[in-house]
Parts: structure tokens; C-alpha cells; sequence
């Protein structure tokens, strides 16, 4: 619904991207809100089955939307007013919030492998420790009040994106890594 807000969360079904704990976020904020907070599940995978039972679990089945697996999530982003991510292990930099960033969404993530390095210092992102579901459900309900009140567009987030991660910029960054003479030598090249 357009005046209702809408998370994404763009994934494999994978038991270390820990849908399940999303999905109980969700249900815990529509339970304490006046506005009905709506979820989009973007992949596919062997999680499938526990993410459908948890959605039945809580009651969530009108709010969370499983869209399946899709060659261009660029859709639903845009149908999006924040990009959620809680990982439980195996991130490391995760192109899906990148890409989620370079759209203007602002991102709640859990902090597993880079999360706290790729938006240093924005208010647009939020990291929260990955086993603390209180933290979950409190940057959800941060990020959404930003969002309500005007101030959570994320386009300090795309500038960010642009500056830090276009081809450009990592280039130039790769080339002055590789062109950079060591400030020691080692004895052997001596």
C-alpha cells in the first residue's frame, strides 16, 4: 500500500540470513503501531518453508509479501521505504545493501563481516548487533519514524555509494593502493 510503509530484505532463503528474525520484528511493530508496516521477502531459497511457517506463526500473512527469486530487484526497492538486513554469519560486504544504498533506501543492518564500515557515520544506516532483537525492532522503528518525519531519505546514503563504491572511485583507489611506494623496504629488497 502507498501510504503505508513497506521494508525490503533482498536475499537467499539461507538459514544465516535469518528472515525469521525480520519477520518477527515486523510482527512486533505492527503490534505497538497505528500504522500497519508491510515487509517484501526478495529471493529464494532453503529457507522457504521455515520463513512461510513463521509467517503463519505470527499472523503476518496480509503484511509480509514473498516475491521469489528475480533477475531485477530494482522494482522493489523502489516500492520500498527501507532495506532491512539481519544476517546471523557469512556476510561480508553485502552487495544488496549497496545496491539497496545507490536507490536512496535507507538500511537497518545487522553488524556480521563489513556492515559497520560500508556507511560510516550516517544516520540513514543502522547497525545493530546481530543477536539483539530489541536492537532489531528498535533501528526498524528508528529508520521508519526518520522516514515518516522527512528526515530518513537516503540520499546521503547514494552519495556515499557513488563516492566509496562506483567503478571510478574503486579504481582510483585500486591504482593509488598499486602505485603507492612501500614507506619501508623489506631487508631482502634492500
Amino acid at each position: 500500500p502507498e501510504n503505508q510503509p513497506v521494508i525490503v530484505c533482498v536475499g537467499q532463503l539461507r538459514p544465516e540470513k535469518a528472515h525469521v528474525r525480520l519477520i518477527a520484528a515486523v510482527a512486533e511493530l505492527n503490534e505497538t503501531k497505528q500504522q500497519s508496516v508491510h515487509l517484501l521477502i526478495v529471493g529464494d531459497g532453503e529457507e522457504k518453508q521455515s520463513i512461510v511457517q513463521k509467517i503463519g506463526e505470527t499472523g503476518m500473512g496480509n503484511y509480509i509479501h514473498m516475491v521469489g527469486s528475480t533477475d531485477d530487484v530494482r522494482p522493489y526497492l523502489k516500492a520500498a521505504d527501507l532495506f532491512a538486513l539481519t544476517s546471523i554469519a557469512v556476510e561480508t560486504f553485502s552487495n544488496a545493501a549497496l545496491e539497496a544504498a545507490a536507490m536512496g533506501l535507507p538500511v537497518v543492518m545487522s553488524n556480521v563481516g563489513g556492515a559497520s564500515e560500508m556507511f560510516p557515520d550516517s544516520e540513514n544506516c543502522l547497525v545493530y548487533e546481530r543477536d539483539d532483537q530489541p536492537a532489531l525492532v528498535n533501528a526498524l522503528r528508528s529508520q521508519l519514524e526518520r522516514i515518516q518525519s522527512g528526515a530518513g531519505q537516503g540520499d546521503s546514503l547514494r552519495d556515499l555509494v557513488k563516492a566509496r563504491y562506483s567503478l571510478a572511485s574503486m579504481d582510483a583507489d585500486w591504482c593509488d593502493v598499486l602505485w603507492q611506494k612501500p614507506a619501508v623496504r623489506p631487508a631482502q629488497l634492500q
